[in-house]
Protein backbone atom coordinates (compact mmCIF):
# COMPACT_ATOMS: atom_id res chain seq x y z
CA UNK A 1 0.00 0.00 0.00
CA UNK A 2 1.20 3.57 -0.70
CA UNK A 3 2.51 5.71 2.17
CA UNK A 4 0.38 8.50 3.71
CA UNK A 5 -0.17 11.52 1.47
CA UNK A 6 -2.49 13.41 -0.85
CA UNK A 7 -3.55 11.01 -3.59
CA UNK A 8 -6.07 11.22 -6.37
CA UNK A 9 -9.45 9.68 -5.53
CA UNK A 10 -11.46 8.46 -8.52
CA UNK A 11 -14.68 8.60 -6.50
CA UNK A 12 -14.50 12.36 -5.82
CA UNK A 13 -12.26 13.58 -8.63
CA UNK A 14 -10.13 15.34 -6.02
CA UNK A 15 -7.02 14.66 -4.08
CA UNK A 16 -7.80 12.99 -0.81
CA UNK A 17 -5.71 12.29 2.24
CA UNK A 18 -4.62 8.65 2.47
CA UNK A 19 -3.38 7.82 5.98
CA UNK A 20 -1.49 4.72 4.91
CA UNK A 21 -4.38 2.37 5.65
CA UNK A 22 -7.59 3.99 4.41
CA UNK A 23 -9.08 7.14 2.95
CA UNK A 24 -9.93 10.01 5.33
CA UNK A 25 -12.61 12.70 4.96
CA UNK A 26 -10.06 15.40 4.10
CA UNK A 27 -10.16 16.40 0.43
CA UNK A 28 -8.95 19.29 -1.70
CA UNK A 29 -9.11 20.24 -5.36
CA UNK A 30 -6.77 18.45 -7.65
CA UNK A 31 -3.35 20.04 -7.51
CA UNK A 32 -1.42 19.41 -10.70
CA UNK A 33 1.77 19.48 -8.69
CA UNK A 34 0.60 16.62 -6.53
CA UNK A 35 1.62 13.38 -8.06
CA UNK A 36 -1.28 11.04 -8.41
CA UNK A 37 -0.50 7.58 -7.15
CA UNK A 38 -2.23 4.28 -7.67
CA UNK A 39 -5.43 3.63 -5.84
CA UNK A 40 -4.81 1.84 -2.55
CA UNK A 41 -5.46 -1.82 -2.35
CA UNK A 42 -8.97 -2.67 -1.29
CA UNK A 43 -10.02 -5.32 1.16
CA UNK A 44 -11.16 -7.56 -1.67
CA UNK A 45 -7.77 -7.50 -3.39
CA UNK A 46 -5.97 -8.13 -0.12
CA UNK A 47 -8.10 -11.15 0.75
CA UNK A 48 -8.17 -13.00 -2.57
CA UNK A 49 -8.36 -16.74 -1.80
CA UNK A 50 -5.36 -18.87 -2.54
CA UNK A 51 -5.73 -21.41 -5.32
CA UNK A 52 -6.37 -24.96 -4.11
CA UNK A 53 -3.17 -26.85 -3.41
CA UNK A 54 -2.49 -30.46 -4.27
CA UNK A 55 -3.58 -33.18 -1.87
CA UNK A 56 -0.87 -35.82 -2.12
CA UNK A 57 -2.34 -38.35 0.35
CA UNK A 58 -5.73 -38.23 -1.38
CA UNK A 59 -4.17 -38.85 -4.79
CA UNK A 60 -2.11 -41.76 -3.49
CA UNK A 61 -5.16 -43.20 -1.72
CA UNK A 62 -7.20 -43.03 -4.90
CA UNK A 63 -4.50 -44.84 -6.89
CA UNK A 64 -4.15 -47.57 -4.26
CA UNK A 65 -7.92 -48.01 -3.99
CA UNK A 66 -8.22 -48.44 -7.76
CA UNK A 67 -5.38 -50.98 -7.74
CA UNK A 68 -7.14 -52.84 -4.94
CA UNK A 69 -10.34 -52.83 -6.99
CA UNK A 70 -8.48 -54.36 -9.92
CA UNK A 71 -7.04 -57.00 -7.59
CA UNK A 72 -10.52 -57.85 -6.36
CA UNK A 73 -11.72 -58.18 -9.95
CA UNK A 74 -8.81 -60.52 -10.69
CA UNK A 75 -9.59 -62.50 -7.54
CA UNK A 76 -13.20 -63.00 -8.60
CA UNK A 77 -12.95 -63.54 -12.36
CA UNK A 78 -9.36 -64.25 -13.41
CA UNK A 79 -7.71 -66.33 -10.69
CA UNK A 80 -8.39 -70.04 -11.32
CA UNK A 81 -10.46 -71.66 -8.62
CA UNK A 82 -8.04 -74.58 -8.45
CA UNK A 83 -5.03 -72.41 -7.63
CA UNK A 84 -5.56 -71.51 -3.96
CA UNK A 85 -2.01 -70.21 -3.50
CA UNK A 86 -2.38 -67.65 -6.28
CA UNK A 87 -5.79 -66.66 -4.95
CA UNK A 88 -4.33 -66.21 -1.47
CA UNK A 89 -1.47 -64.07 -2.81
CA UNK A 90 -3.86 -61.84 -4.75
CA UNK A 91 -6.17 -61.54 -1.75
CA UNK A 92 -3.32 -60.54 0.57
CA UNK A 93 -2.07 -57.96 -1.94
CA UNK A 94 -5.56 -56.52 -2.34
CA UNK A 95 -6.12 -56.30 1.42
CA UNK A 96 -2.77 -54.55 1.86
CA UNK A 97 -3.68 -52.03 -0.83
CA UNK A 98 -7.09 -51.46 0.75
CA UNK A 99 -5.60 -50.86 4.20
CA UNK A 100 -3.07 -48.38 2.82
CA UNK A 101 -5.75 -46.63 0.75
CA UNK A 102 -8.00 -46.29 3.78
CA UNK A 103 -5.28 -44.73 5.93
CA UNK A 104 -4.16 -42.33 3.20
CA UNK A 105 -7.74 -41.35 2.36
CA UNK A 106 -8.40 -40.43 5.99
CA UNK A 107 -5.23 -38.33 5.98
CA UNK A 108 -6.35 -36.76 2.70
CA UNK A 109 -9.73 -35.80 4.17
CA UNK A 110 -8.03 -34.20 7.18
CA UNK A 111 -5.66 -32.30 4.90
CA UNK A 112 -8.54 -31.06 2.74
CA UNK A 113 -10.30 -29.74 5.85
CA UNK A 114 -7.25 -27.87 7.14
CA UNK A 115 -6.05 -26.49 3.81
CA UNK A 116 -7.76 -25.19 0.67
CA UNK A 117 -7.53 -28.44 -1.26
CA UNK A 118 -10.07 -30.37 -3.29
CA UNK A 119 -11.95 -32.95 -1.23
CA UNK A 120 -13.43 -34.99 -4.06
CA UNK A 121 -10.59 -37.47 -4.56
CA UNK A 122 -10.09 -37.95 -0.82
CA UNK A 123 -13.78 -38.64 -0.19
CA UNK A 124 -14.06 -40.96 -3.20
CA UNK A 125 -10.98 -42.93 -2.12
CA UNK A 126 -12.35 -43.18 1.42
CA UNK A 127 -15.73 -44.47 0.26
CA UNK A 128 -14.14 -46.95 -2.14
CA UNK A 129 -11.73 -48.29 0.47
CA UNK A 130 -14.54 -48.70 3.01
CA UNK A 131 -16.61 -50.65 0.47
CA UNK A 132 -13.65 -52.90 -0.26
CA UNK A 133 -13.10 -53.48 3.45
CA UNK A 134 -16.74 -54.51 3.78
CA UNK A 135 -16.32 -56.83 0.79
CA UNK A 136 -13.30 -58.58 2.30
CA UNK A 137 -14.98 -58.84 5.70
CA UNK A 138 -17.97 -60.50 4.04
CA UNK A 139 -15.73 -62.86 2.08
CA UNK A 140 -13.86 -63.87 5.22
CA UNK A 141 -17.06 -64.51 7.14
CA UNK A 142 -18.60 -66.60 4.39
CA UNK A 143 -15.40 -68.45 3.49
CA UNK A 144 -15.31 -70.09 6.90
CA UNK A 145 -18.58 -71.91 6.17
CA UNK A 146 -18.15 -72.53 2.44
CA UNK A 147 -17.33 -75.97 1.07
CA UNK A 148 -14.32 -75.93 -1.24
CA UNK A 149 -15.39 -78.20 -4.10
CA UNK A 150 -11.89 -78.53 -5.57
CA UNK A 151 -10.33 -79.51 -2.24
CA UNK A 152 -13.18 -81.95 -1.60
CA UNK A 153 -12.62 -83.64 -4.95
CA UNK A 154 -8.92 -84.06 -4.15
CA UNK A 155 -9.70 -85.54 -0.73
CA UNK A 156 -12.21 -88.03 -2.13
CA UNK A 157 -9.74 -88.98 -4.88
CA UNK A 158 -7.10 -89.86 -2.28
CA UNK A 159 -9.69 -91.76 -0.26
CA UNK A 160 -10.76 -93.84 -3.27
CA UNK A 161 -7.15 -94.58 -4.16
CA UNK A 162 -6.50 -95.73 -0.61
CA UNK A 163 -9.61 -97.93 -0.67
CA UNK A 164 -9.26 -99.48 -4.13
CA UNK A 165 -5.72 -98.76 -5.28
CA UNK A 166 -7.13 -97.31 -8.51
CA UNK A 167 -6.88 -93.87 -9.99
CA UNK A 168 -10.15 -91.98 -9.75
CA UNK A 169 -11.79 -88.94 -11.28
CA UNK A 170 -14.10 -87.18 -8.84
CA UNK A 171 -16.64 -84.57 -9.88
CA UNK A 172 -18.55 -82.59 -7.25
CA UNK A 173 -20.99 -79.69 -7.75
CA UNK A 174 -19.23 -76.42 -8.55
CA UNK A 175 -21.14 -74.64 -5.79
CA UNK A 176 -22.09 -77.23 -3.20
CA UNK A 177 -24.51 -76.24 -0.43
CA UNK A 178 -22.83 -74.91 2.71
CA UNK A 179 -25.67 -75.12 5.23
CA UNK A 180 -24.94 -77.48 8.10
CA UNK A 181 -26.66 -80.81 7.51
CA UNK A 182 -26.87 -80.40 3.74
CA UNK A 183 -26.19 -83.52 1.68
CA UNK A 184 -25.00 -83.63 -1.91
CA UNK A 185 -23.48 -86.24 -4.17
CA UNK A 186 -20.14 -86.49 -5.97
CA UNK A 187 -19.52 -88.82 -8.91
CA UNK A 188 -16.47 -91.08 -8.81
CA UNK A 189 -15.15 -92.80 -11.92
CA UNK A 190 -12.41 -95.44 -11.79
CA UNK A 191 -11.08 -97.73 -14.54
CA UNK A 192 -13.25 -100.56 -13.24
CA UNK A 193 -16.40 -98.87 -11.96
CA UNK A 194 -18.45 -95.74 -11.45
CA UNK A 195 -20.01 -94.85 -8.13
CA UNK A 196 -21.41 -92.00 -6.07
CA UNK A 197 -20.29 -90.55 -2.77
CA UNK A 198 -22.75 -88.83 -0.46
CA UNK A 199 -21.23 -85.78 1.25
CA UNK A 200 -22.67 -84.26 4.44
CA UNK A 201 -21.82 -80.69 5.46
CA UNK A 202 -20.83 -80.26 9.09
CA UNK A 203 -19.99 -77.32 11.35
CA UNK A 204 -17.37 -74.83 10.14
CA UNK A 205 -17.53 -75.94 6.52
CA UNK A 206 -16.09 -79.41 7.23
CA UNK A 207 -17.59 -82.42 5.49
CA UNK A 208 -17.87 -86.16 5.83
CA UNK A 209 -18.70 -88.65 3.11
CA UNK A 210 -19.71 -92.23 2.57
CA UNK A 211 -20.09 -94.34 -0.52
CA UNK A 212 -23.68 -94.35 -1.72
CA UNK A 213 -25.31 -97.77 -1.81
Amino acid sequence: MPPPGWLFDDATGQTRWWNGREWTDHTRPLDPIVRTGPAPATASTLSDPLPPSKNGPATAALVLALLALLSVAALIWLVPARDPFLALAVALAAMTLVAAAFVLSVIGVVVSIRRPTRKGSAVFALVLSVLLIVFFAFRMLTAASTVNAAALEDDITLWIQAQTGELAVVVCPDEPPSAVGSIFSCTVTTPSSSLHVDVTVQEGGTVSWTQAP
